[in-house]
């Protein structure tokens, strides 16, 4: 395998087919089940997904700057904040909950008040050489334009890559994309080289 994608799990196995060829492109599905009663936006056991990202990781003999995260809302969130931890190569989120004030909003995210960590803040704490590619979707839904901008005012500020779209529509769930507009982003990000985007930028 020369590349690995780890998918947050929100009905992104729609593609899945286990008589597809996958080619040089390995999947990981994950999904936050601990509690159906009771979202925990992957932080309450981030440790162990952690510990199952990086199994995967050593065991195709990859590198962080292998891997792309994707994943939308719940998973959105997921995606970035473990692509941050990882320093991964890319980060493919739609509709994301980024800071705490945005997302307590949502009644499952007020509740976690006390493990809620701020991506807005974790970027911070990112050398510029270890901050993934960004692609951040968001529709006119307040809560996610919100939470959109302030992650946007600080990949501003960051070197890194960022591809910022917008679509139109008043819902959190308003549109997704098809397996083909995953696939150009994936190539897309594997196209770039990183030494080349960290020299220019």
């Amino acid at each position: 395998f020369n590349g690995s994608c780890t998918t947050w799990n929100s009905m992104w196995s729609f593609f899945y087919n286990e008589s597809h060829s996958w080619e040089d492109t390995s999947y990981l599905f994950l999904k936050d089940d601990s509690d159906p009663n009771y979202f925990w936006w992957y932080l309450k056991d981030s440790e162990n997904f952690s510990d199952i990202i990086e199994y995967h990781i050593q065991k195709l003999n990859l590198t962080s700057k292998d891997v792309i995260m994707l994943g939308s809302s719940m998973g959105g969130y997921a995606c970035i904040y473990y692509g941050l931890k990882f320093g991964v190569r890319g980060c493919i989120s739609f509709r994301p909950q980024i800071d705490y004030l945005t997302a307590s909003k949502f009644f499952t995210i007020a509740r976690l008040k006390n493990i809620y960590v701020d991506l807005n803040d974790l970027i911070k704490s990112v050398p510029d050489d270890e901050l993934p590619m960004m692609y951040l979707n968001y529709s006119d839904f307040p809560h996610d334009k919100l939470a959109a901008y302030h992650l946007i005012d600080e990949l501003k500020k960051s070197k890194t890559l960022s591809l910022i779209h917008p679509i139109s529509g008043s819902e959190h769930i308003s549109w997704n994309p098809d397996e083909k507009f995953v696939r150009s982003l994936l190539e897309l990000m594997y196209s770039i080289d990183i030494v080349q985007r960290e020299s220019v930028a």
